[in-house]
């Protein structure tokens, strides 16, 4: 009977019992090869067809097979060994829904006769669901075991040694491919126009792909060892597949993806490979994070003519070639990645463009920390440069790119901006400093205005005559900041403040000049130090050095002051009683370093005053005694109150102002002078006329 590749519709049961069993197959445990365990033990068979579940069930007579073919009893085939030399399969179950178990038996010569009906397996499952696989071994056949349209199936802890591949899945979803040992001609384990499957820690060494999708989808690769092979992991048009924690080293390349879309790359172990520890081409929206490629002889990440891929926090460092190489790579985001100590530039760009590269550690490469050609209108900041052979940065052909952030250390063993080797080389048209500008070790002060920028801008190597400068270089920065403005009434005060020293702080230290003494402060970034002090001023200096010796000093005077600062009330005085519900209070204080003043009539409540304040007006005072509290207090915490008593009394009468009546006293001279002259005229004529 002919048989066709079918795409099945799985029943919910069967997915709900792949799902349990899958987790069970997630359970920790070391790999293990099957097989019988003495060849002896084994019952020489015939060769085992069957096309339903009728001729399965009609094995059970005759002792072929035990079981009643349920979940809860299946069927059993095991502990066999059948030579297939001259067939194309040593058992073949084809067109069956009953469950069945075929283990610990041996299964090897089957060679291929007919690709569909006979393929050269030792196993051949198709359109048969429901099959468990273990312990068995199957060598020397074509496939080891070739699934065809068929879901449910779970390969474990079988021996696969010595056949051209040693799992093919066709056309067939749904299952869980775990523990096996594979020793192949070619790919091991290989599936085409499967989805959904698991492959769980199996060990394969094969002479092609240790594990190869071609038109697969949603397929989970976890934990395997795959090794000394052509790729690791190989996938060609497989779009939406995992990899994770697998070890794929000793191949040409760890993982290989071609054509292949929305995958993910998690924490796998890609080093010490011939060519690359990942190598990927035509490929868009895939992600690589957290992969070791150390070690290859070529690059530890290759990305060629794709779209938004993303790299991030992979080690690449210490390959033969480049850390990271991309070749028409658009849209990408490479951040957080280790590209340290490889042989050629820790990150090398070409034909790549709106891509940005952030955080990556770029240093101790033979070539240059980064360097691209034609590439145009990405993002660089905040990567690390340091003691690359060649320069940090090196732009050939490539315009509008934008620099913000990046550290430059050491790089062609520059230790001045007079060096003749520069630590980049722009070739011209891109901004270094948009936003900010970058560190440049041999150029990291002074910064007299303290706003984080060196005075003046660093040179970048170029072409241009006229140079290519980053207008605002970072300067290393240290900046001590009293909440008290200096004032402590203690004997030791407690300082805070900022430093900047872009990955490279090596110390920060304080003295002070009155006592002579020093120490280290606490922190880099953000930093306190606890400073000893005697009374009066303390001049305090506080000196941040980075690591390759720039210098940068911030001057903080301190005060101890332990005294109350002085206090007068001026008015009114005390004891004294006054004729108006209006009082102006006024004072005086002569102390430096005043924070403010607190004040209160009655015991009432306090009102907080500027420092500036020398008086206060209390409004509608009823008549009788009142008594105000003024306090002063001062930066260093120092306080001291004063009291000042008075009695309003609005109902007394006026104070006498000299006149008889009540009325106006003229203090005019003339009103006094011509009353006298008219005595005086009237006293003489009478005195003449008695005459």
């Amino acid at each position: 009977m002919s048989v066709k590749a079918l795409r099945i519709k799985v029943p919910r049961h069967l997915i709900a019992l792949l799902i349990v069993t899958m987790m069970l197959a997630l359970t920790p445990g070391p790999v293990q090869g099957g097989g019988p365990n003495e060849e002896a033990s084994l019952t020489v068979h015939d060769i085992i067809r069957v096309e339903s579940d009728d001729e399965l069930a009609a094995l059970r007579p005759a002792g072929d097979v035990s079981g009643s073919g349920t979940a809860a009893d299946p069927y059993v085939i095991e502990s066999y060994r059948i030579n297939a030399t001259g067939h194309g399969y040593a058992v073949f179950v084809a067109n069956t829904t009953a469950h069945l178990v075929i283990r610990d038996c041996w299964f090897y010569g089957a060679s291929r006769i007919d690709e569909r009906r006979d393929p050269g397996a030792g196993i051949v499952l198709v359109n048969a669901p429901n099959v468990i696989i273990e312990n068995n071994t199957c060598s020397e056949n074509l496939f080891g075991i070739y699934v065809l349209s068929s879901y449910g199936i779970f390969v474990s802890n079988n021996d696969l040694i010595d056949n051209e591949y040693a799992v093919g899945l066709i056309s067939s979803s749904f299952n869980v491919i775990s523990g096996n040992e594979c020793v192949s001609g070619r790919d091991s384990i290989s599936l085409q126009g499967s989805d959904n499957n698991t492959m769980l820690r199996n060990e394969c060494r094969s002479f092609g792909d240790g594990i190869r999708l071609v038109n697969s989808a949603g397929n989970m690769i976890r934990e395997n060892v795959l090794s000394d092979g052509f790729a690791g992991i190989a996938l060609l048009i497989a779009d939406r597949n995992t990899m994770e924690e697998n070890t794929c080293t000793g191949n040409i390349y760890g993982i290989n993806v071609e054509r292949s879309s929305n995958c993910t790359m998690l924490a796998n172990q890609l080093g010490a490979n011939e060519q690359n520890g990942a190598y990927q081409v035509d490929s868009h929206h895939n992600s690589f994070i957290g992969n070791n490629c150390t070690g290859s002889n070529n690059s530890g990440i290759s990305v060629f003519r794709s779209t938004f891929t993303t790299l991030e926090n992979n080690d690449c460092s210490h390959n033969g070639g480049y850390g990271i190489n991309l070749g028409s790579a658009h849209n990408g985001i490479v951040a957080g990645n280790d590209c340290s100590g490889n042989g050629e530039d820790g990150i090398n760009m070409g034909e790549s463009a709106f891509s940005i590269l952030r955080d990556n550690v770029c240093s101790f490469n033979m070539g240059a920390g980064i360097e691209t050609w034609d590439a145009d209108d990405n993002l660089f900041f905040d990567n690390l440069f340091e003691n690359n052979g060649r320069q940090g940065m090196f732009m050939y052909y490539s315009d509008r790119n934008t620099f913000s952030g990046n550290v430059f250390i050491g790089n062609s063993g520059t230790t001045s901006i007079r060096s003749l080797d520069a630590q980049a080389f722009d070739h011209n048209g891109n901004w270094w400093n948009s936003t900010r500008g970058n560190y440049w070790a041999d150029w990291a002060g002074p910064d007299s205005d303290k706003d984080g920028v060196v005075d003046e801008s660093y040179l970048v190597g170029s072409n241009n005559v006229d140079g290519v400068r980053d207008l605002r270089p970072i300067a290393i920065d240290v900046e001590a900041i009293s909440s008290s403005l200096g004032y402590f009434g203690g004997w030791h005060a407690t300082v805070s403040g900022m430093a900047a020293g872009p990955r490279g702080i090596s110390t920060l230290s304080w003295h002070n000049q009155a006592t002579d003494a020093s120490g280290v402060c606490s922190g880099f970034d953000a930093w306190t130090a606890t400073i000893p002090l005697e009374l009066g001023e303390n001049i305090v200096m506080f000196t941040l050095t980075d690591r390759v010796g720039n210098v940068a000093v911030d001057e903080l005077t301190v005060i101890l002051d332990s005294i109350a600062p002085p206090l007068l009330i001026t008015s009114p005085a005390d004891g004294s009683s006054v004729r108006d519900d209006r009082v102006v209070l006024t004072w005086e204080s002569s102390a430096q370093g005043v924070a403010g003043y607190v004040i209160s009539i009655d015991d009432g409540r306090s009102i907080e005053l500027l420092l500036t304040a020398t008086g206060y007006t209390f409004e509608g005072l009823a008549d009788g005694a009142h008594m105000v509290r003024l306090s002063v207090h001062d930066l260093a915490g120092n306080s001291r109150e004063v009291l000042v008593s008075f009695t309003v009394d609005t109902s007394a009468p006026p104070e006498p102002d000299g006149s008889a009546d009540g009325g106006p006293v003229s203090t005019d001279p003339l009103f006094l002078i011509i009353p006298a002259v008219a005595i005086i005229s009237a006293v003489l004529l009478i005195w003449w006329r008695r005459r």
